[in-house]
């Protein structure tokens, strides 16, 4: 018995004196193909967007683009949870799971599908920074003047530091290094495996959050200003003055980057060189931060405006007017921005026309920027409730729960290429 290589490219075997087709083990033809199928679903797998990681405004460069996955939310409460204190922080959705810090000294874990406590870990004192979720670890301000690093699975303490000051700011994580202000202090760089110091920036006085974007860190302060620092020194690359504090976190995008500020005037400054692109007046002042989408810029002003921008040129597009100023800052999600005001309300509104959509009523302000994750809309009230507005499902569904479950992710959506690539290799290769 002996393997023959027939013209087709088919190993045979030659059995008592004749050659059979049947047996064959492999067909070079089919492996080619059955190859390339699996390189093509590799290279989707690398090339897919994960939504595995959030943080205060979506992503490090605090754009507040949630993308366009999912139902647009509706304005219905899908579920609501009460903690023991006022919630100003803003939620990340991360694997099914709502992330939050509350004024009850606590960090929550939430089933974003139920609404049923996960775990809480406890801080000495009030949690008002966002949570950064990445890779698995849930990174954390509060007041007790340390940061924290938290397993996300299991709410377990993994590291923490000491700043020596309140941290009310929302960290930034990229390319493994947590970045985060202390008030009244420094900013801080953080291996984000170890918690070990990095470098410090000393900012001088207050400062809000940090955004990063092309290995610069950008950060606005109370010196009037907003710097940007290299990401991997800590050294200052450029300095912008305003005419008075800055407040707000800046967004990145497109090598542009805006911010509002006291003095009443938005800003769009060059990224790289820190040079002004254009300015924008408001009536009042521009207290929270801003989102960019699609061409155009969200912010709201504390003359009871959301105000479009165009992301370019600085005009107006539109403007939206609430019954207060926004509490807290816009996003922007399937073609609607939400934002919290200071008449309790949290708002959906049109991105292209500026039309109110719908608005729900809370017991208190709305601070919490808002999260959106599968359809559904995250965020947190000074009445101590963390919300999920969205679609009721009206498929039947079990006495124990009628929440609607969610979509699966990109995340989950991946996680699957590979076996469907090893999947389709044996199924091919095994095919006569």
């Amino acid at each position: 018995m002996q393997n023959i290589i027939t013209s087709s490219g088919n190993v045979c075997l030659w059995i008592s004196g004749q050659m059979t087709m049947n047996p064959c083990v492999w067909n070079r033809t089919r492996m080619y193909r059955a190859v390339s199928i699996a390189l093509v679903l590799f290279l989707v797998l690398a090339i897919m967007p994960v939504a595995a990681d959030m943080m205060f405004l979506s992503d490090p460069g605090r754009s507040g683009d949630f993308g366009t996955g999912g139902n647009v939310p509706a304005n219905t409460v899908l579920w609501q949870y009460q903690s023991g204190g006022e919630i100003g922080s803003s939620p990340a959705v991360v694997n099914g799971v709502v992330y939050i810090g509350s004024g009850d000294n606590n960090t929550y874990a939430i089933d974003a599908a139920t609404g049923k406590e996960l775990w809480r870990f406890v801080t000495g004192n009030v949690v008002s920074s966002s949570p950064a979720v990445v890779n698995g670890i849930v990174y954390i301000g509060s007041l007790d003047t340390n940061v924290y690093a938290i397993n996300a699975a299991t709410g377990k303490e993994v590291w923490k530091f000491n700043t020596g000051t309140m941290v009310g700011a929302s960290p930034a994580v990229a390319n493994g290094v947590v970045y985060i202000g202390g008030e009244f202090a420094n900013l801080y760089a953080l291996d984000a495996a170890t918690g070990a110091e990095k470098w410090r920036y000393n900012m001088g006085i207050a400062g809000g959050s940090p955004s990063v974007a092309n290995g610069i860190v950008y950060l606005a302060t109370g010196n009037n200003d907003v710097s940007a620092i290299d990401a991997v020194t800590g050294t200052q690359k450029w300095r912008f003055v305003t005419g008075q504090s800055v407040y707000a976190v800046p967004s990145v995008v497109n090598g542009v980057v805006y911010f509002g500020s006291q003095d009443n005037n938005f800003y769009a400054v060059d990224a790289t060189t820190g040079t002004e692109k254009w300015r924008f007046t408001g009536g009042n002042v521009f207290q929270t931060s801003q989102a960019v989408a699609n061409g155009v810029v969200y912010a709201g002003n504390n003359d009871n405006n959301l105000y479009a921008l165009d992301a370019v040129t600085g005009k107006e597009v539109w403007h939206f007017t609430m019954g207060k100023p926004a509490a807290s800052s816009p996003v922007v999600a399937n073609g609607v921005v939400f934002v919290g005001s200071m008449d309790n309300n949290l708002y959906a509104v049109n991105a292209k026309t500026g039309a109110g959509i719908w608005q729900y009523a809370t017991g208190g302000w709305v601070e919490s920027t808002p999260a959106v994750a599968n359809g559904v809309v995250y965020f947190g009230s000074d009445d101590k409730h963390l919300y999920a507005l969205g679609q009721v499902s009206t498929a039947p569904s079990s006495p124990a729960s009628s929440q609607e479950k969610p979509s699966p992710t990109k995340a989950d959506l991946s996680a699957l290429l590979p076996v469907m690539a090893i999947t389709g290799v044996l199924f091919l290769a095994g095919k006569r």
